[in-house]
């Protein structure tokens, strides 16, 4: 938004409804606008976070599906000897 207003200056007041809006503006940006990125990005960057540091940050259901782990001891579903 802020290189919008750098190389449109004028663009967010002319296309923005800004009476429809809160009117509350941080550096010339809407607050609104603000808030739904900050949401968008925050869900976005969860998933993304995930994949690159492989971790999990909702705790798996017990019995749920997953490979086993090779330090793992294998108990149940027939596994016993």
């Amino acid at each position: 938004m802020l290189g919008l207003r750098g190389f449109s200056p004028g663009y967010i007041e002319q296309v923005w409804n800004l009476r429809a809006l809160s009117g509350v503006l941080i550096a010339g940006v809407p607050l609104e606008e603000l808030l739904f990125f900050g949401l968008a990005f925050g869900m976005y960057w969860t998933g993304v976070y995930e994949h690159v540091a492989w971790t999990v940050t909702v705790a798996r259901l017990p019995g749920a599906a997953r490979p086993p782990q090779p330090d793992e001891e294998r108990v149940g579903h027939g596994a016993e000897r």
